[in-house]
């Protein structure tokens, strides 16, 4: 079962001005019904639904500068912010010493519909600019050149050692670049193309134990 909803504004002001914002929202449960055998005797069955919950939540706001007299000006800049969080079902795994042996949360004090699972916030933002120059003499000149930026933050949920034998993705990265491309016509029967990209990573995260 899931469910989506997405929201979004615009505005355009003098002299090539605009601002954009946006919001989209997303929550899903599913999974799969399987019979678990409850005794060999009678060959008695009981089914049980694994399910597993994600919440997405996305904000951006974009501006562009775009003023219609001038060439050398286009500018960018977009931001975002998205908080995921991925919920594994109400019955846990028991890891510590009972590999698969399943417990409910109520087991170790928490309440019935307690879920584990993973919080994840990522946020970013782009800067960039485009440029066109003419010249009767050297042809024309399309260049776009900008900046980068990601972080990311996931967290285990509390009881974590509970939820899987082996616990999902834990820490923290950051992502940063930088890029220039340019179209070159000398001649209206010629293009170049070229480009250049520098990107930066660096990414942290706990030892795990299993």
């Amino acid at each position: 079962e899931t469910h989506s909803w997405l929201a979004k504004a615009n505005f355009r002001l003098d002299g090539g001005h605009s601002l954009q914002f946006t919001y989209n929202g997303y929550r899903s449960e599913g999974g799969n019904w399987l019979p678990n055998v409850d005794t060999l005797q009678g060959v008695h069955q009981t089914p049980y639904g694994a399910t597993t919950g994600i919440k997405l939540d996305t904000g951006t706001a974009r501006y562009r500068w775009n003023p219609d007299d001038n060439d050398l000006i286009d500018f960018k800049v977009a931001s975002w912010i998205t908080y995921f969080q991925f919920l594994n079902d109400a019955r846990l795994v028991s890891r510590p010493g009972n590999v698969g042996n399943a417990i409910w949360p109520a087991d170790i004090g928490l309440p019935e519909n307690y879920r584990t699972g993973v919080n994840t916030l990522m946020w970013g933002a782009d800067v960039s600019n485009r440029s066109k120059f003419s010249s009767d003499r050297f042809g024309e000149l399309d260049l776009s050149y900008g900046l980068s930026y990601l972080g990311q933050d996931a967290k285990l949920g509390r009881y974590h050692e509970y939820m899987s034998v082996f616990p999902p993705s834990n820490g923290t990265r950051d992502e940063m670049g930088a890029f220039v491309k340019a179209a070159y016509k000398p001649v209206q029967w010629l293009t170049l193309h070229g480009g250049l990209r520098y990107s930066s990573y660096k990414a942290d995260a706990p030892p795990q134990i299993f």
